[in-house]
């Protein structure tokens, strides 16, 4: 019976690893819950709608979480909505779809390629959304295209898997790429900021001021333009369950998040004021990465503001350096050169550790070792 012993153990391996994978992740379903020490015990803090975590532990109908970065509480599950996840999404069609897509937009030196990519969830109209996982060392960076699909930055995503393909040495760290976060908005004729339900998905974070501010914010500092709607609640889209189930699952030391066009670079993190030593430390070595992406990239350097519901402010929230990359325009026939004068300052900032308990120096990368 010993090789009935040896399939147990292993089976017990798999299931112990998909647990780590499959860990159930909740929203928040009702306007305020209470998060106790420990099941009916002392109130140590609040949560509300829209807000999503991951269960580290269930115990008679409560749920452990971590909340506000660094804090561990139990909530009641009662009042949580689980999120809707699958490990069997095809992605076969949608490639076909993108690669007819891709070839709409003269963009033939990308393909999608089923076995490049998984996913779990899906968008409003059934698209998958998917991600790859790159590189073994931690930590981990994640890097997201296409939140707003009419930008057209999908190519910068496809294009670095496809360079990482070729020349894997390049990479020292892992990275989860999130080449399409909007497919809805990118396989519509005319591409769209906005999801399917017409939400501005970086508007829809669930950032402590969203039930407050959010669509105040919208009414009053956009005239309630309809390419900025942030939804009715905060975190209603599944796009962005997906995001944040990528940032809570993987843990990333930093988020890369491309968009276009306004031509800079951005870092949302704490203001230095507002930090302990330890975040003191990851805000410089953070700054200092933007410093030399900027100079090596020729995309200049601004503390650009934040916004009710947008990922920079979640970003803040949850104590995660963000930068957004501002391409110079949209302009689909420009998106390879765009690569070109990107590729070298991405790749530099995947390799940098920004973590305050590790320590990092801040080179460039050598000119001529990507071809």
């Amino acid at each position: 019976m010993k090789w009935m012993k040896i399939f147990f153990l292993l089976l017990m391996i798999v299931c112990s690893q998909a647990g780590v994978l499959w860990a159930k992740s909740i929203l928040v379903h009702t306007n305020i819950l209470n998060v106790r020490h420990q099941p009916e015990g002392n109130k140590i803090g609040r949560v509300y709608r829209g807000e999503q975590f991951i269960v580290l532990q269930e115990q008679k109908g409560w749920g452990k979480i971590r909340f506000l970065y660094d804090q561990h509480g139990w909530i009641s599950l009662q009042y949580t909505k689980r999120l809707v996840q699958n490990a069997k999404i095809s992605i076969q069609s949608f490639c076909q779809k993108l690669n007819q897509e891709f070839d709409q937009l003269q963009w033939k030196n990308i393909r999608c390629h089923e076995k490049d990519w998984q996913a779990n969830m899906q968008s409003v109209n059934g698209n998958p959304l998917i991600y790859t996982v790159v590189g073994k060392q931690l930590p981990v960076t994640l890097l997201l295209c296409s939140v707003h699909s009419d930008e057209n930055t999908t190519y910068q995503c496809l294009r670095l898997l496809q360079l990482l393909h070729q020349q894997p040495e390049l990479l020292d760290h892992r990275v989860v790429i999130a080449p399409l976060v909007n497919p809805d908005g990118f396989l519509k004729k005319y591409k769209t900021r906005t999801n399917a339900r017409k939400v501005d998905l970086n508007r829809n974070l669930p950032t402590k001021d969203w039930r407050f501010k959010a669509l105040k914010s919208w009414r009053d500092r956009y005239s309630s333009n309809k390419r900025r709607y942030p939804g009715n609640t905060a975190n209603s889209e599944p796009e962005n369950q997906f995001v944040i189930d990528l940032v809570q699952r993987f843990n990333p030391d930093k988020v890369i998040s491309i968009h276009a066009p306004m031509n800079f670079l951005d870092l949302d993190y704490l203001d230095s004021s507002k930090t302990n030593q330890k975040q003191r430390i990851v805000l410089k070595k953070a700054e200092a990465l933007a410093v030399r992406f900027s100079k090596e990239s020729r995309y200049k350097f601004l503390n650009y503001r934040t916004f009710v519901g947008s990922l920079g402010r979640y970003g803040k929230e949850w104590k995660i350096p963000i930068y957004t990359l501002e391409l110079p325009s949209a302009d689909y026939t420009k998106s390879e050169f765009y690569f070109q004068t990107l590729k070298q300052s991405l790749f530099h900032a995947f390799n940098v550790i920004l973590d305050q308990r590790r320590t990092a120096q801040i080179v460039p990368v050598k000119p001529n070792t990507i071809n």
